[in-house]
């Protein structure tokens, strides 16, 4: 009889264990990657926060302010937040008809100070084509971006 008490005793330790620390921060780990994938960031950020240390969270906040941060055109900020996870940035700059310096570039620095010529137009700024995030290994995280030119005719 007492074995049967210390079976069920530790069984139930067992579950508890793995539902507090494995279950369930994989199910609020994957309701983030949703949440993200709609584009629902500040959602994201707060279940990845909950985590706290659980998998990659703590990169993957910074991936998600990364993204939010290149969809409203803040892009010093969002390479900001790929350094942060010691990321790589690429950039492909899409001279909409003009003509870039540079066509292309892994960024060291946020400060993306390449400004392309057009005849008879002037530049406005970079408009977000593209962006992907990707996490090739456990802490290797790459962004690749396409900037579009936008121009006013003068």
């Amino acid at each position: 009889m007492a074995s049967f008490a210390f079976i069920a005793t530790l069984f139930i330790g067992v579950f508890s264990f793995l539902t507090g620390y494995l279950i369930v921060p994989t199910a609020h780990y994957q309701h983030a990657i949703k949440l993200y994938e709609k584009g629902s960031f500040r959602e994201a950020v707060i279940y990845y926060e909950y985590l706290g240390d659980f998998g990659d969270s703590k990169n993957q906040i910074q991936v998600v302010k990364a993204t939010e941060n290149f969809f409203v055109g803040d892009y010093a900020s969002g390479i900001e937040h790929i350094f942060n996870i010691n990321g790589t940035v690429n950039v492909v700059f899409n001279s909409n008809g003009g003509l870039s310096p540079i066509e292309s570039m892994t960024l060291i620095s946020n400060d993306v100070d390449i400004i392309p010529e057009k005849e008879h137009h002037s530049f406005i700024q970079w408009d977000l084509e593209y962006v992907q995030i990707i996490n090739n290994h456990k802490d290797t995280y790459v962004a690749n971006l396409i900037l579009k030119a936008l121009w006013e005719e003068q």
